[in-house]
Order: structure tokens, then C-alpha cells, then sequence
């Protein structure tokens, strides 16, 4: 942590690095862009989870053909994501504000891992069953944000914005 934090402050040229430089893109590159719109994010988030394997997708796209996402940002909108289990029905529903930057590409996935778990725990008997620790809540959303990374090649078309993709998300975890 102090080597990469060294070298941020060098990358900046600060004489002091303070936590919001934290955030800062060094590279001088422009922000990457892995989707254009909610309906691509889903989608390429699909194709993703598939990719990882079938049922993972087959998951993801159950929720679009039932309009369980609400991804795009709109006036008004309340900011975040988040996973919702529905409880009638024990289907996920993923709401985010969606600004098409990299960031909503690794809440998607990371809410995606939690939807995935909704499903996983829908048929058990006892509400409080379905509803875990967030240390157990968490071990799936993180883990699908380092999993899914093998898949991330359908969000970018170049290998260099790939790698930097990789790269962020790592130094991040």
C-alpha cells in the first residue's frame, strides 16, 4: 500500500497524497468507457456471467426479461447501487445510477454476484435463512468482481484499456 501510494504521489506530482487523490486517474488517459448505455451494460454483463458459466447468465438474463434492473441514471433518481431481494417472489432486482463509467461496470458485477446468491437462496424455508452476515453476503459480490475479470474483454474493445481495467480494479480491491 505505501509503494502504490508512493507512487501515485510521484505520478502527481504532490508533495502530500490526501485520501481524495486516492481516486485520481494517473495515466492522463481518458476515463474508460465500457459500455454506452444501461441496455449495453446489461447486456454485456450477460454475455460476461455467461461466459463464467451458463447458469450465471441464464440468471441475469431472467432479471432483464422480467424488468428487474434499473441501471440508467434519470433526474431525480436516487444515487448508489444496490441488490434488492424481492420476497414475494425471490427474484434480485439491481438498482444503480448508472453514469456509464468503469465504476458501474464493477458495481454491476458486483451486484450481479449478489443477485446470483438471491437466487441461490430463494427456495430456502425460512426467511432468515435467505438473509446472511454481510461477511457471507460479501464473499459473493467480491468475489464475482475478481472472477468476472477473465470475462472482461466483452466490456473493451482494446487490450490496453483491458489491462488498465484489470490493473484499477486490483489496486482497488
Amino acid at each position: 500500500m505505501r509503494e502504490q501510494a508512493a507512487k501515485r504521489k510521484e505520478a502527481l506530482k504532490l508533495d502530500v497524497l490526501k485520501p481524495w487523490d486516492t481516486e485520481v486517474d494517473t495515466s492522463g488517459k481518458p476515463a474508460l468507457k465500457p459500455f454506452s448505455n444501461g441496455t449495453d451494460l446489461i447486456e454485456k454483463s450477460i454475455k460476461c456471467f455467461t461466459n463464467i458459466n451458463p447458469y450465471l447468465g441464464e440468471r441475469l438474463e431472467i432479471m432483464k426479461e422480467n424488468n428487474l434492473f434499473d441501471v440508467d441514471s434519470r433526474k431525480g433518481k436516487a444515487p448508489g447501487g444496490y441488490n434488492f431481494p424481492l420476497s414475494e417472489t425471490g427474484a434480485p432486482f439491481i438498482f444503480m445510477n448508472s453514469a456509464n463509467t468503469f465504476r458501474d461496470l464493477t458495481t454491476m458485477v458486483h451486484e450481479g454476484g449478489h443477485a446470483v446468491h438471491t437466487f441461490l437462496t430463494a427456495d430456502l424455508e425460512l426467511n432468515d435463512f435467505k438473509h446472511c452476515p454481510s461477511e457471507v453476503a460479501e464473499l459473493a459480490s467480491m468475489s464475482m468482481e475478481l472472477i468476472s475479470m477473465d470475462n472482461w474483454d466483452v466490456y473493451f474493445d482494446s487490450e490496453e484499456d483491458l489491462k488498465r481495467a484489470k490493473r484499477d480494479q486490483l489496486l482497488t480491491c
